[in-house]
């Protein structure tokens, strides 16, 4: 239903009498176990015991299902425990040791659930990641209210451990709000200390050390809550004194997330491989930018933009630029695009140039390459070209469209080609100059003689 439909429904239901729709309720309960829950649960709305016990029945009902759910109904079985989700959120503030009891029962659940569902779709996975931030939050809460005397840096690393669908990998990054400096600086040293014992027990060089790299995990996680770069170095130089250039790109990212930007650019440093070269650049792009080292900043969008002359480094060049500069530059931009070997990557950057007559010389002079263009880019030149009067090369990319469906004998396209052919029409009655193309009526006659075979094309297009 659309939000517009929705907001009218709302005002309607609005507007009926209390007891029309408490009539309504009424008639609804009994006839789905979902939404009678649903009923259950808001009638009960200031009560927030009996709500909680509603919450924690649901949960078990999830702990002891057993039957497998298939993809075809893993939306909606998503649906089902984002709403116990929604349903403790309220809870945290109310009762935050019903809440903190309630979101760990049901984080619980997470293994039982996973080994009988598929979740391609990961919608359900991405609930229970939701569910951590929540659990966060009601321990936070519970903590300040009476919980203190539980042992919460154990009952994070007991989470952390039970971790074999993933669904507790935030958890050490999250758990600055809960956990104090210190007991992070003690899971720290626990972390580094099994990490390194891991490391030394490994023999096996090409093997993988899951004891090492849960440690390192950890480590790194704790080092995000803590903001120190220090520790999350530490968690990659522990098994790789020299870092690959993948590693000193996630060195780099959490330096710059942090804003300590001259670390960053230490880990950025040196000549790098071609596949990695343009993340780099985007990083070096960032600590410059935020270090406001300027010139910098101009010689490595000047030399992005002589490597790759796309719209996106031109744009950014340009921001540094002078007027004069830019329109030096933008002249410099149309003729590099038209050089540019790939034919499509010529014909989009001249258009977000909005080289209009660059873009139509390009095409009129490459035809034969439309051919071998995708639909999504024809057609966007066919919005293009249209908002600029520019009839033949409309004419032109209506044509490979259909020559593209017809002669590869995709039937199923033929509904979109006989809409294709009757705009082409209509399109070539404007057209006064067609150059070296056929005109209008060589074109239907080349094509009736290609394809006079496809009946149910000719039909479709008789009929439309």
């Amino acid at each position: 239903m659309s939000k517009d439909k929705l907001t009218t429904l709302k005002q309607n239901l609005e507007s009926l009498p209390h007891e029309e729709l408490v009539d309504l309720v009424i008639q609804l309960h009994g006839h789905d176990k979902t939404i009678d829950e649903r009923i259950t649960y808001l009638a009960n709305k200031n009560n927030p015991k009996e709500q909680a016990k509603l919450i924690k029945k649901r949960i078990q009902s999830i702990k002891r299902g057993s039957r497998f759910i298939p993809y075809r109904e893993s939306y909606e079985f998503s649906l089902k425990v984002e709403s116990i989700l929604a349903d403790c959120e309220p809870l945290i503030s109310e009762s935050p040791k019903q809440a903190f009891e309630l979101l760990d029962a049901f984080m619980a659940t997470n293994e039982g659930v996973f080994k009988r569902l598929d979740d391609s779709g990961g919608s359900v996975g991405d609930i229970y990641r939701c569910g951590v931030e929540m659990w966060i939050s009601a321990a936070r809460q519970f903590r300040h209210n009476g919980g203190e005397k539980i042992d919460w840096q154990k009952t994070v690393l007991e989470r952390f451990a039970a971790n074999g669908y993933s669904v507790w990998d935030t958890l050490l990054k999250q758990s600055a709000a809960l956990l104090t400096d210190d007991e992070l600086k003690k899971l720290a040293w626990r972390f580094e200390n099994e990490a390194r014992k891991a490391q030394a027990a490994h023999t096996e060089p090409r093997g993988y050390n899951s004891e090492a790299t849960n440690a390192r995990l950890g480590l790194a996680g704790v080092a995000r809550a803590l903001k120190n770069v220090e520790l999350y170095e530490r968690a990659t130089l522990i098994s790789c004194p020299a870092p690959n250039e993948l590693q000193k790109l996630d060195l780099a990212r959490f330096c710059l997330l942090i804003g300590n930007i001259e670390r960053a650019l230490h880990w950025l440093e040196g000549k790098w491989e071609g596949y990695v070269e343009g993340d780099k650049r985007k990083l070096l792009d960032e600590c410059y930018s935020h270090g406001e080292n300027t010139t910098a900043l101009l010689e490595l969008r000047t030399n992005s933009y002589e490597n790759d002359p796309s719209y996106e480094n031109l744009q950014d060049l340009k921001a540094l630029l002078s007027p004069k500069e830019q329109e030096k530059i933008q002249n410099e931009a149309i003729n590099k695009a038209m050089a540019m070997p790939v034919f499509c990557f010529s014909i989009d950057t001249l258009i977000k140039l909005d080289a209009i007559e660059a873009a139509e010389k390009k095409l009129f002079a490459q035809a034969d390459s439309l051919k071998a263009e995708s639909y999504e880019w024809l057609l966007n030149w066919v919005s293009y070209f249209s908002e600029h009067e520019n009839h033949l090369a409309v004419v032109l990319c209506y044509r490979a469209l259909i020559d593209d469906i017809l002669e590869a004998g995709r039937s199923k396209g033929y509904n979109h080609a006989a809409k294709y052919f009757k705009t082409l029409q209509l399109e070539s009655m404007k057209v006064e100059d067609y150059r070296t193309f056929p005109d209008r009526l060589q074109y239907i006659d080349q094509l009736e003689e290609r394809h006079k075979l496809k009946r149910s094309f000719w039909a479709k297009v008789a009929s439309c």
